[in-house]
């Protein structure tokens, strides 16, 4: 790989994600949402490839692979871009704070000797809560995000306008 730094990457992504989503036109919720479902596709077409290999013997071509991890890229710099204006956070820190929540997820969950299936059977979610939340280390971490509060609104409608 070149000498690009991780947030050099990370800048110029926002860059290319900036420009296609200003032809999109939805509140910041819908955004996130957009970023949501987006990763949801992606890893559903990343799974296509697998099965189409395992059970009709089709090749897996790395080029492929890369099609769809890009993809896949291209939605949680979306999805980080949501949280940090949401958050008025910068999307490099909430980069960072979702590596940190992670690793402390894990952490928590796994004794230190790698992989254990008990060990993935017999979490302790509240536990794991808990070290998401401090290693998050920001004030919002365990409060109820706004998200999704347009579609809220619209649902509340179309109930009302069902009632009448």
């Amino acid at each position: 790989m070149s000498e690009t730094t991780v947030k050099q990457h990370i800048e110029e992504s926002v860059g290319v994600v900036s420009r296609v989503e200003q032809a999109i036109v939805h509140p910041i919720d819908g955004q996130y949402l957009h970023a949501m479902m987006g990763m949801s596709d992606e890893a559903g077409e990343l799974m296509k490839i697998c099965k189409d290999a395992m059970f009709y013997g089709k090749e897996i071509r790395l080029v492929d692979i890369m099609e769809e991890y890009g993809d896949m890229w291209y939605f949680f710099i979306l999805g980080l871009m949501s949280i940090s204006r949401l958050h008025g956070i910068a999307v490099e820190e909430v980069f960072e704070m979702v590596l940190r929540v992670n690793k402390a997820k894990l952490g928590t969950r796994y004794s230190g000797s790698g992989y254990l299936k008990s060990e993935a059977l017999n979490r302790d979610k509240g536990r794991e809560i808990r070290a998401m939340i401090a290693a998050c280390d920001h004030p919002e971490a365990d409060v109820p995000m706004p998200l999704f509060d347009s579609l809220n609104k619209r649902s509340q409608t179309v109930q009302s306008q069902g009632d009448q």
